[in-house]
């Protein structure tokens, strides 16, 4: 709540204080990796999302934070992004494939394409700015 209010240094320090009061709670490490990154302390957020995959590694967001924050690092190269981005895939998308429903769509190539864009991003984030969408 304090991240999402702008109180970066308080959502900082609840959870430090988390993480020493419970060295083992997954989910302050991972809230801790992405107060981090924010601060733009890219090491110590990229050590918090390790530590928070350690301790629950089926946790699609702790992968995400550490995938995004490589991206903030200049000790990774395209290489390594990319194969994160796989083992994100296979560990947390690639098992729900299985689940997607069938498009019932006509799909000849002469038909006209509809494209639709779906974003939280869309308004006050460069997703909507790079976009040029008129809200």
């Amino acid at each position: 709540a304090l991240k999402e209010l702008g109180n970066l240094a308080g959502a900082w320090q609840c959870l430090r204080d988390a993480v020493a009061l419970q060295p083992d709670f997954a989910a302050a490490h991972c809230n801790l990796s992405g107060v981090l990154r924010e601060e733009r302390l890219v090491d110590e957020a990229l050590s918090a999302a390790h530590r928070a995959l350690e301790l629950d590694p089926d946790s699609p967001i702790a992968h995400s934070n550490l995938f995004i924050t490589m991206h903030y690092s200049g000790r990774f190269n395209a290489a390594a992004v990319y194969e994160e981005a796989r083992k994100f895939n296979a560990r947390h998308a690639k098992p729900l494939t299985a689940s997607a429903l069938q498009h019932s769509n006509d799909c000849l190539p002469e038909r006209r394409l509809r494209v639709g864009y779906v974003s939280a991003d869309f308004r006050q984030h460069p997703v909507g700015f790079f976009s040029n969408l008129s809200w």
